[in-house]
């Protein structure tokens, strides 16, 4: 959506809104950070650019929360999350905030910052009419749990990481079932392809011949 801001002659508040609304879906998902802490992202605290061998990387801070050694969490954004979100920092921002407003997220009318609840549902209906699908923006944690869960099934502890739990516990006891469903799933896929390489059975029974038969 923000990069097809860039085709519109002129920007309005409306448009800059849902591209803003957009950027917030792409970092759910790939940085699963509790509704609330998203809302409360700034410009000033919570966005770092530092140098790197392919060029500047974009790391990004969860406002309050801290890992089990009370360290922030942050997130190093990829290059495609990084693009859509300095797109969205020099032409549809500038159309939403005043400049002594340090929000990333900011409502439609200019300088006024979303409330939680407002945001909440403003991105719900904007997945809901490109997607058709009723989708709260507190589902996306448990979406990216599950993902990464289906294809790694032992790995709870990125998990806990990845979803600023203190506690590993936490996360085994909310997703245990995830990483069962997960692990049976693979055990199955094993099974299966185990089968579809074995011999046929008259070949097994030439392999296996009944040993109470007499040469």
């Amino acid at each position: 959506m923000i990069r097809e801001v860039e085709k519109q002659q002129t920007i309005t508040r409306k448009i800059a809104h849902h591209a803003q609304l957009a950027l917030a879906a792409e970092l759910f998902l790939t940085c699963p950070m509790r509704p609330s802490r998203l809302w409360m992202l700034r410009t000033d605290l919570h966005i770092h650019r530092e140098a790197h061998e392919n060029g500047t990387r974009i790391l990004l801070d969860a406002p309050g929360d801290r890992s089990r050694r009370g360290v922030p969490i942050r997130y190093e954004l990829s290059p495609e999350t990084a693009e859509m979100l300095e797109r969205h920092l020099s032409l549809c921002r500038p159309m939403l905030a005043r400049d002594d407003n340090p929000l990333l997220f900011l409502g439609l009318q200019a300088g006024n910052p979303n409330i939680r609840n407002r945001f909440s549902s403003q991105l719900s209906r904007l997945i809901r009419t490109h997607l058709g699908c009723d989708v709260p923006p507190t589902l996306f944690r448990h979406f990216c749990a599950a993902l990464h869960l289906k294809d790694n099934p032992g790995d709870m502890e990125l998990v806990s990481r990845l979803l600023a739990h203190r506690w590993l516990h936490t996360t085994e006891a909310t997703y245990g079932d995830f990483r069962t469903t997960a692990q049976i799933a693979r055990y199955h896929a094993v099974a299966l392809k185990i089968g579809k390489e074995s011999p046929p059975a008259r070949e097994l029974g030439d392999a296996y011949p009944n040993r109470a038969e007499k040469p």
